[in-house]
């Protein structure tokens, strides 16, 4: 509770009515008369004009005057006061960081969590900062003086929307701005696409070669990936029990997926009908690794690979710029190829069509 200097009791009115008629009378300028819990009436001036006042480490608040408010009023009046000042103290204590680790908590369960752990990383300056003082300025110096590429300050700047998202469900907050930033000239925005480009196949024959003697789990990967079109966190997630050949199925759980939630509940399995070519691709790679992780592709601990795992071998053979994910690109563009209509084309790859303007892969 706010200090408000000095209590005393809670007056009676009738006791209040006795104390201002001696105060009238008084040659004092201004005359104060306690009523308890820090409220005041003052009479001020030669004409002792009165009027409701709230005492808070010597500082006198204005309520009202006198012949506006009963006493009872004028202390319902007073509690309201009281529980905004409560309010703003109690906000002042939560800092950006308070909402960056719930922010976090909402994200444990995500395959990506690594990723999204080092994007916090990258916002830790702001931890201390009281979240209402958390103003575009603060995170774009925060950011910039960091050695981030652009995509990643894509990507902190939608954390810091989410995170602020939370004060402001919370009513700490009205509204923030964070949003803009995506727009400001001076953050390097990041180009949709530009981070990766085409690579002509013979620039994967050396990958091929150097790999499917020695580890040939690589090519295992690529093949499986570039077969159903999924996408390296799911595939690299993927268990041996999801695999279901009666029924000639791979059925992967909505959590396992990257939109998780659609029409705001869990999204239902999603199915990838199993065909010769990944029969045959599952077979090798029990034969060729029959551990007993649950996972289909497992480091020796049993853990599911994580994602420097498979990137860092095709980056190494073909450039930096060349990763798993276009694989999944050039299963998009052999479906346009072939012409297979867009609404089927983004469902077989799990893109969200509904509302939202179709993705253009075809790019052959």
């Amino acid at each position: 509770r706010p200090y408000m200097g000095r209590r005393s009791d809670p007056i009676t009115f009738r006791a209040l009515i006795a104390k201002i008629n001696v105060g009238k009378k008084s040659e004092q300028p201004v005359v104060n008369i306690a009523c308890g819990d820090g409220l005041y009436v003052r009479l001020i001036g030669k004409d002792k004009n009165a009027g409701w006042y709230f005492r808070n480490e010597g500082k006198f608040t204005y309520l009202g005057r006198y012949n506006d408010f009963t006493l009872a009023a004028v202390r319902q009046k007073l509690k309201s006061l009281i529980a905004d000042q409560e309010l703003q103290t109690a906000a002042k204590a939560l800092t950006f960081g308070h909402y960056k680790e719930r922010w976090l908590e909402t994200k444990k369960d995500r395959i990506r969590i690594a990723n999204i752990k080092k994007t916090a990383e990258y916002l830790a300056p702001l931890d201390k900062i009281p979240v209402r003082d958390i103003k575009n300025p603060i995170i774009k110096n925060v950011l910039l003086k960091q050695n981030i590429t652009p995509y990643k300050l894509s990507e902190c700047i939608s954390a810091v929307c989410s995170i602020m998202d939370l004060a402001v469900e919370d009513d700490i907050i009205e509204y923030h701005k964070c949003a803009l930033l995506k727009k400001s000239q001076e953050i390097p925005q990041h180009i949709k696409g530009s981070g990766y480009k085409w690579q002509p196949v013979e620039n994967f024959k050396d990958l091929f070669d150097r790999f499917v003697h020695t580890e040939p789990i690589y090519i295992y990967f690529y093949l499986l990936q570039a077969l159903t079109g999924l996408r390296s966190g799911t595939c690299r997630t993927l268990k041996k029990n999801y695999f279901d050949f009666k029924k000639n199925l791979i059925v992967i759980p909505g959590q396992d997926m990257k939109i998780k939630i659609r029409h705001n509940q869990m999204r239902k399995p999603f199915r990838i009908p199993i065909t010769a070519s990944i029969k045959t691709l599952f077979n090798c790679i029990q034969q060729t690794y029959p551990a007993s992780s649950d996972y289909l592709f497992a480091r020796t601990d049993g853990t599911p690979m994580v994602e420097r795992d498979i990137s860092m071998p095709m980056s190494a053979v073909a450039s930096d710029l060349a990763h798993p994910h276009g694989f999944r690109k050039s299963m998009r563009t052999w479906m346009a190829e072939n012409g297979i209509s867009q609404e089927v084309a983004e469902l077989c790859i799990d893109h969200a069509v509904y509302g939202k303007k179709l993705s253009n892969k075809n790019l052959s």
